[in-house]
This record gives C-alpha cells, sequence and structure tokens, in this order.
C-alpha cells in the first residue's frame, strides 16, 4: 500500500551522485513498496552509469529485503524535499488543539495487533526501574493520581505533600 508517492521522491533523487548500493538499495525500496521495475528502470536512466536491462535483471533478484520506501524518503529529505506535514512540526503546548488538519499519528503506522500482558509481568518493578532511569536519588518527584477541578476548570493535585529531605538521602 502506497503512503507517499515515491516516484515523486525520485525527483529529488540523482541516480548519478548514488554510491552502487544506494542504487539498488532504491530499487529494493520500490519493489518493496509495490512500484514495478519499470519506474526504477525510467529513473535510472538519468545516469550515465545506467546499463540496459540492468534494473529489470537486478529486481528479480530482490526477496524481502527489508528496505522500505523510507529510505528513498530519507534520501529524498537529504536532498531539499519536505513533507507536507512539516509546517506543522512546532511543538504542542497544554492550550493547543488538534484539528483535523494537523495530523499527529498516520493510522497507517499503527499496527492492528492486540498487546498482550506478559506472563510474567511485575509493573511495581516496572515502573521502580523507570523512575531511577529518569530520576537521581536526590531528587524531588511528585506525581498526581487524582485532581480536582477549580471553578474556572482547571485541573490540580487532589492531595500530597512533599518530602522536606529527599526519599533516600541518610539522616546524620
Amino acid at each position: 500500500m502506497k503512503q507517499l508517492d515515491l516516484e515523486a521522491l525520485l525527483g529529488y533523487i540523482n541516480p548519478s551522485t548514488l554510491s552502487y548500493q544506494e542504487w539498488l538499495n532504491v530499487g529494493m525500496a520500490l519493489k518493496e513498496e509495490g512500484y514495478t521495475a519499470s519506474v526504477w528502470d525510467q529513473w535510472s536512466r538519468q545516469d550515465s552509469r545506467y546499463r540496459d536491462g540492468e534494473p529489470y535483471r537486478k529486481w528479480d533478484t530482490f526477496q524481502d529485503s527489508g528496505i522500505t520506501g523510507a529510505t528513498i524518503t530519507q534520501m529524498a529529505k537529504e536532498n531539499g524535499w519536505q513533507s507536507k506535514r512539516s509546517e506543522h512540526s512546532g511543538a504542542l503546548d497544554w492550550n493547543s488543539s488538534i484539528s483535523s488538519e494537523l495530523q499527529v499519528v498516520d493510522s497507517a503506522w499503527v499496527e492492528d495487533k492486540e498487546v498482550y500482558e506478559p506472563s510474567n509481568w511485575q509493573p511495581h518493578e516496572q515502573i521502580i526501574r523507570y523512575l531511577n532511569t529518569l530520576f537521581d536519588s536526590n531528587d524531588y518527584i511528585g506525581y498526581v493520581t487524582e485532581t480536582w477541578a477549580t471553578e474556572d476548570g482547571k485541573l490540580l493535585p487532589k492531595k500530597g505533600s512533599i518530602p522536606k529531605q529527599p526519599v533516600n538521602s541518610s539522616k546524620n
């Protein structure tokens, strides 16, 4: 299923500037994304090193290379191409609204697979490891599990406190 028009992106990539392996990668990516060998052949003709029929011969040898259209996309970006979505690449703040024209997640990127809980999952150990990775032992950390709304609708922490000294510090 084609997400981007890779043929248009090829216009940003000059085959004469590519190594042999990069040229092959373009062909493998086109095949992986469902394009025909003629697309690769036509684009390859721009290179003085082009040999008649070579793209077709190589095409038949490509099998499950794992190289995708992302390779072509990256090469095109390196040569000046910009996604239409780039205009919305700014950071969102708390008051940002997400409209239908600002697509944060492409539904084609989301895999339709059920996520199962591991049989030997220890969630408390996972959160401890996560927090130890993020913070030093002398950092003050607070987390909110309940909130309440003010009259103007602003959410605030329901209750909690900050200890006077770090949790893991030693007393003298």
